[in-house]
């Protein structure tokens, strides 16, 4: 019984946990998917625009963490 108390309790920090991470994960994976398929469509066409429009995707990301942290 004391077992089943102990992991009640170590379940609800990690299950808010992941709660509060997954959603985030899954709009990051989205968001990264998204960039794939785009540059991909941009490679069908003329392939390296594939390569120039996932490079300037990169370079945006690149930006926007580094005015994140400073």
């Amino acid at each position: 019984m004391r077992l089943l108390r102990f992991a009640g309790r170590c379940m609800r920090p990690a299950l808010s946990f992941l709660g509060a991470v997954v959603p985030s994960l899954v709009r990051d994976g989205i968001g990264i998917t998204g960039i794939g398929v785009f540059s991909y469509g941009a490679w069908l066409i003329y392939q390296p625009a594939g390569y120039i429009v996932l490079g300037l995707f990169l370079m945006a990301i690149a930006v926007l963490l580094a005015r994140r942290s400073a």
